[in-house]
C-alpha cells in the first residue's frame, strides 16, 4: 500500500496523422516560450499570429512554407502552410506529461489499486 501522498495528474493523449512522416510530427517543432515561436524541423520560425488573449494561439509562417521542399510531407489540411496551435493551458499539460513520464511506476500502481475495484464493480452490475 502507498503510504505517502503523491500528486497524480492526468496526462494528455496526443495523436498525429498516420500518413505523415514522424520527422514532421508536432513534437518535432521546438517551442520557445520567451519569444512565443515554434521552430520547425527545417529551421524556420513559426510566429504567433493571433491576439495574446486568445485561448488558442496559432503559429505559422506562410513564406517559409511556400519555399520549403518538405511542404508536401509537412502540411496537413486545406491550407498552403503548416500551422501549430497552442492552448493557453499547454504549459500545464506539458508539466503533466513530464510528471507522467517521470512517474510511470506510480501510475501503474494506481492502476492496480484504484482503478481495479471500479472495474470489478462495473462488471458485477453487468452480469447480475
Amino acid at each position: 500500500m502507498l503510504l505517502r501522498k503523491e500528486k497524480l495528474r492526468i496526462h494528455s493523449a496526443k495523436s498525429e496523422p498516420k500518413n505523415q512522416p514522424k520527422q514532421f510530427h508536432r513534437e518535432m517543432f521546438q517551442y520557445n516560450p520567451k519569444n512565443e515561436i515554434y521552430r520547425c524541423p527545417n529551421g524556420e520560425n513559426l510566429r504567433l499570429r493571433c491576439k495574446k488573449s486568445d485561448v488558442r494561439k496559432m503559429c505559422f509562417n506562410k513564406s517559409a512554407c511556400a519555399n520549403c521542399h518538405h511542404s508536401a510531407d509537412c502540411i496537413i489540411g486545406k491550407t498552403d502552410y503548416r500551422t501549430i496551435t497552442r492552448s493557453k493551458y499547454a504549459d500545464i499539460c506539458d508539466k503533466a506529461d513530464l510528471a507522467y513520464k517521470e512517474n510511470q511506476s506510480l501510475y501503474k500502481l494506481r492502476q492496480q489499486t484504484v482503478e481495479h475495484p471500479f472495474d470489478e464493480k462495473s462488471n458485477k452490475n453487468i452480469y447480475q
